[in-house]
C-alpha cells in the first residue's frame, strides 16, 4: 500500500510538470494564432503618461531538477514615462513541489513550496509606427515571500522544508500585441533569480541542503490601457 501510494505522489507530480510546460507552450501558440492577423491592421498607441493593468497566466518551469515546475498566476500594472521607458510592478503566486528523497528505507515525500514573487520593474520598450505590436525588456528586483509544509516520511518521522522570504531578481521580455486602443495580448518570457533556497530537515539531521529555486516564467497574458 505504501509503494502504491509513493508511486501515486511521483506520477501527479511528474504529470504536473508536463501540463505547465505544455500549458506555457499552447499559451504562446494560441495568442500567436490570435494576434498575428491584427498585427498588419493597427497601430499600437501611444503610451506615455499612460497606464496598464494586466493579468498574467505562464508555466512556471524550474531550474532545479529536484523541483517540479508548476504554473504562474499573477498581475502586472506599468507607466509610461517615455516612449521606449516605463516603469511598474508585478506579483503573483506559484506553487511548487519538491521530488521525493529516500533515505535508506525510508522515503519521503516532497514538500509543496508557494512562492509570493512582488518585484518592481523596469520596462524598455521599442514602439514602431504603424506596427500593432511592441517588443520590450525588462529588469526586476524585488521580494519572494515562501511558504511551504512539513512532511511525514514512510517511517513516521516529520521532516521541516524551511523557506524564508529572499531577494529576487527578474531578468525577461516580451510583446504586448494591441487589438484596439485599449486592449493588448502579450506574450513574455522570463528568468527570476532568488536568494532562496529549501533545505529539508528533522532539526537534527538535514536531508536535502542544496535545492536553489530559480525559475522560468514562460507564458502570457491580457492589458488593458488607461
Amino acid at each position: 500500500m505504501a509503494d502504491m501510494f509513493i508511486s501515486s505522489i511521483k506520477f501527479h507530480s511528474n504529470l504536473k510538470k508536463r501540463l505547465g510546460v505544455a500549458f506555457a507552450t499552447l499559451v504562446l501558440l494560441t495568442s500567436f494564432g490570435l494576434l498575428a492577423p491584427s498585427a498588419f491592421a493597427f497601430s499600437a498607441p501611444d503610451r506615455v503618461g499612460k497606464a496598464d493593468i494586466g493579468f498574467d497566466l505562464s508555466g512556471a518551469i524550474s531550474s532545479d531538477s529536484d523541483i517540479n515546475s508548476t504554473f504562474y498566476v499573477g498581475g502586472n500594472m506599468s507607466y509610461g514615462i517615455n516612449e521606449w521607458f516605463a516603469v511598474g510592478v508585478s506579483l503573483g503566486r506559484e506553487e511548487f513541489s519538491a521530488n521525493d528523497i529516500t533515505v535508506g528505507s525510508a522515503t519521503i515525500p516532497g514538500p509543496d513550496i508557494a512562492g509570493h514573487p512582488l518585484f518592481l520593474d523596469f520596462i524598455f520598450r521599442k514602439y514602431m509606427p504603424d506596427k500593432a505590436y511592441v517588443p520590450y525588456g525588462v529588469l526586476g528586483a524585488g521580494i519572494i515571500w515562501w511558504k511551504s509544509q512539513d512532511v511525514t516520511a514512510s517511517n513516521g518521522i516529520q521532516y521541516e522544508a524551511s523557506v524564508d522570504p529572499a531577494l529576487g531578481f527578474k531578468l525577461g521580455g516580451g510583446v504586448d500585441w494591441f487589438m484596439n486602443d485599449k486592449w493588448a495580448l502579450n506574450l513574455n518570457f522570463d528568468y527570476v533569480l532568488t536568494t532562496s533556497s529549501a533545505p529539508l530537515s528533522n532539526g537534527s539531521i538535514s536531508v536535502r541542503d542544496d535545492v536553489n529555486l530559480d525559475y522560468w516564467n514562460l507564458g502570457g497574458g491580457i492589458k488593458y490601457l488607461f
